[in-house]
């Protein structure tokens, strides 16, 4: 019962990107500047697994007030 809306894919390529937008989930694509097509928008631009995983936490975290 995974919910991909509500899910996240990150990758480092046009194919992973296009694989998360289509199964509906928030994509970040590690940019490494491969010398191959980018991905098409919509999709967080991220330098690393670390930044994605912290704009995640930061943007889509647990809302600890409940």
């Amino acid at each position: 019962n995974l919910d991909l809306k509500r899910s996240f894919l990150v990758g480092d390529r046009w194919k992973d990107i296009q694989a998360g937008q289509t199964a509906g989930c928030t994509c970040f694509f590690i940019d490494y500047g491969y010398d191959e097509a980018v991905p098409q928008r919509p999709y967080y631009k991220v330098a690393s697994l670390l930044e994605a995983a912290i704009f995640i936490g930061e943007n889509y975290g647990v809302d600890k007030s409940k």
